[in-house]
């Protein structure tokens, strides 16, 4: 197994960490795109958890399911409506 820099490591998480993918910085550096993810899911699994980051993804899951739900009826009824006419 090769070992890499952690200057080059440092590099590249930072480049993800401005919103690059995996599988994109794998193409600019020697890493592939496996090892860059696994560098991305120990930094997160250090990480401090946040406890108002987790409420707020927590919200907004529940939002997401209930606007799914929405959606679902809406599409139902606009079938129906359609069909009538």
């Amino acid at each position: 197994m090769k070992k890499y820099s952690e200057s080059l490591r440092l590099e590249v998480m930072k480049e993800y960490r401005k919103g690059r993918t995996a599988a994109d910085l794998a193409a600019d550096y020697e890493p592939c795109y496996q090892t860059i993810a696994n560098w991305v899911k120990a930094a997160d699994g250090d990480a401090p958890r946040d406890e108002s980051v987790d409420a707020e993804l927590k919200r907004l899951r529940k939002e997401n399911r209930e606007l799914r739900e929405d959606k679902a009826i809406l599409e139902k009824a606009a079938a129906w409506f359609a069909k009538r006419h």
